[in-house]
């Protein structure tokens, strides 16, 4: 498998040449990587994706079995243990967040017009996770696209003030902002929900401009994402991954809100035309939104499992390179072809393998690296990049010592790679290293950003770079 290597040279050669950029760095490296076993890689693959681990969820028999399995293969390799109190295990205290029809009660109320919306049918919202309950009383605002980019003059938000209120956007990102990367960065969700926030909003409604794909995007945010909802515990709540400064984030139907629109004297129609033609203003709309949410909590304790290999030099010995893999998935699902078990082979099955691969080589060298290396299997990163969160939060070492991380997820595809995309290169000062990776293995870096812009954010890498760690995906 012979992308499986190359992928594991350029983090082995990323590892050592963040000291030094020389040839024998990258000798060494190419040592380490030529000590990899395919077979090894597939034995523990197969393992991790077995039907037995029932798709590696957390809190899961399957993803329990799955840490002892690493456990027992880094005794066996004399890896030391790089969690709490001389474990291998890291406990994540984790809340599962429950939301239903129950315990949750949404309207909208406009002179005659009195609109009870149903959770679930019209409407699917996250609240406030720093309250146990949410309550809002508050007028609404059309901001368009809702996108912020000072460096391109774009203001969502010029002439229209939104303290107090709850934003409404549309989530569609202009043809013409996709060839600029600071537009593209800005048009993220996250981005736009943050700009609501700093502009003084309470909130954000979204919708979905496809209709004839909006009940499927609809149903899969409530069944996928909302229904599954775990956080950080209450004392760790201000690293969540899904953090925000208001009382609310929801997606409604777009036959919900043509009736808000409709008893304002408005069209979603004639506002996607004008949008379309540029010619678009923001506006305020009348009435009142309400909501009163009582999300119901339960506690679930998760792990992660770390383990260390010390460095060879008396004065770099104390600072850490972190390799790191997420070991869960996603465990049972709705059934595909009778088969509701998601193993999660590729993400990340492959690269909690190749995290275990490289532990394996490393500890066979007579030498082992300059800087010290933590292995790093986390939990939760499909809920969130938690176990990684809660990491850097708590960390089991000077985390001002940790001078970089290298993160797999997904190793590897269908094809064998000419060229490879190192998500993260232009966010830190590890660019060179990179560099230096790719020209030892002859693979072409791709400086595409379009699948940075999407996916830098989503793995657990982006725990580090929030601390100022420089981080790779």
């Amino acid at each position: 498998m012979k992308t499986f290597l190359s992928l594991c040279s350029i983090a082995i050669l990323i590892m050592f040449s963040i000291q030094l950029h020389s040839q024998s760095s990258g000798d060494e490296a190419l040592e380490v990587t030529n000590r990899i076993s395919v077979d090894e890689f597939y034995k523990h693959m197969g393992f991790f994706a077995h039907d037995s681990m029932i798709g590696r969820d957390i809190a899961s028999a399957g993803i329990n079995y799955s840490q002892e399995y690493i456990i027992k293969r880094l005794q066996e390799l004399n890896i030391e243990p790089a969690g709490e109190n001389n474990t291998y295990y890291q406990t994540v205290p984790l809340r599962k967040v429950e939301l239903n029809k129950e315990n949750t009660s949404i309207g909208y109320s406009y002179r005659k017009v009195d609109l009870h919306l149903q959770y679930g049918e019209d409407i699917i919202l996250l609240p406030s996770l720093a309250k146990e309950v949410t309550e809002i009383n508050s007028t609404l605002a059309f901001a368009g696209n809702g996108i912020v980019a000072p460096d391109r003059n774009v203001n969502a938000y010029e002439n229209l003030d939104v303290k107090g209120k709850i934003v409404i956007i549309n989530p569609a990102t202009p043809q013409s902002y996709r060839v600029d990367s600071s537009l593209m960065a800005n048009s993220r969700l996250d981005n736009r929900i943050i700009a609501a926030g700093k502009e003084g909003a309470v909130g954000v409604i979204y919708y979905f401009p496809m209709k004839v794909l909006e009940d499927k995007v609809f149903r899969s945010l409530q069944e996928e994402v909302l229904e599954h909802l775990t956080i950080l515990n209450a004392e760790n709540k201000q690293k969540q991954f899904f953090e925000f400064d208001l009382d609310m984030i929801a997606m409604m139907k777009t036959e919900t809100l043509e009736k808000i629109l409709t008893v304002n004297g408005k069209s979603l129609k004639k506002i996607k035309k004008e949008m379309k033609a540029g010619s678009f203003k923001s506006f305020e709309l009348e009435g009142q939104f309400n909501l009163n949410c009582k999300p119901e909590f339960k506690e679930r304790n998760c792990r992660n499992v770390a383990g260390l290999i010390r460095g060879s030099d008396p004065e770099l010995r104390d600072e850490y390179i972190v390799l790191s893999a997420h070991l869960d998935h996603v465990g049972i699902g709705k059934p595909v072809k009778k088969d509701s078990i998601y193993n999660g082979a590729w993400d990340n099955a492959s690269g909690s393998s190749g995290i275990l691969c490289l532990a394996e080589a490393l500890s066979e060298l007579p030498v082992p690296p300059k800087r010290s290396v933590i292995f790093l299997w986390c939990t939760a990163e499909e809920k969130g990049l938690l176990g990684s969160n809660y990491f850097v939060s708590n960390p089991t070492v000077d985390i001002k010592k940790i001078k970089a991380c290298v993160n797999l997820d997904m190793v590897g595809g269908l094809f064998e790679s000419k060229d490879y995309i190192a998500m993260g290169y232009d966010a830190s000062n590890i660019s060179e290293a990179v560099d230096f990776a790719g020209k030892c293995t002859g693979l072409v870096r791709d400086p595409d950003l379009t699948y940075e812009n999407r996916y830098f954010q989503l793995s657990d890498h982006f725990s580090f770079v929030r601390e100022g760690i420089p981080g790779i995906f």
